[in-house]
């Protein structure tokens, strides 16, 4: 299925900056507009850009928190100057494309369901969006998945 393409892609030249920063372990400025608009000033030590679902989001470690952080690049303004360097920190054990896909499916709302699905977790993986969340083995032959509230649901009627 072909989708339409977004208005929110990300502008390759920011998607790169970050990126290029958190090859060379030096911390990225940017002003950040949250999900109503409202712009704040970060300074983050960036880890890696990830991919989720058509849109493209940094993982790095947010200075104001001292936490890991995943923002929209979509949403991001590089304001130089950038720097100083950083030491870089031993990644989670977590993979920064898993936390993302957890992170856009779930973490963000206050309101879940579980589904019992009886399939295995490898095969419902491959027919499940990353948006829509991530399934987990219950047992031999069958799964749970709990998705994200407004995550669309059609697909499952395929």
């Amino acid at each position: 299925m072909l989708r339409e393409p977004r208005g929110d892609a990300a502008d390759p030249a920011v998607l790169t900056e970050p990126a290029h920063l958190g090859r060379d372990a030096e911390r990225l400025r940017f002003e950040y507009r949250d999900h109503d608009g409202t712009p704040t000033r970060r300074t983050v030590e960036p880890h890696r850009p990830v991919c989720s679902e058509r849109r493209w989001y940094l993982v790095a470690r947010g200075l104001d928190r001292g936490d890991r952080r995943t923002f929209r690049v979509d949403r991001v303004v590089p304001r130089p100057p950038h720097g100083p360097r950083f030491v870089p920190r031993v990644p989670s054990a977590e993979d920064p494309a898993a936390y993302v896909s957890r992170g856009v499916s779930t973490r963000a709302y206050a309101s879940h369901a579980v589904i019992r699905l009886p399939a295995p977790v490898e095969e419902a993986a491959e027919r499940i969006p990353p948006s829509a969340g991530t399934p987990e083995a219950e047992g031999s032959g069958s799964c749970v998945l709990a998705p994200a509230p407004g995550a669309s649901t059609s697909w499952w009627c395929t």
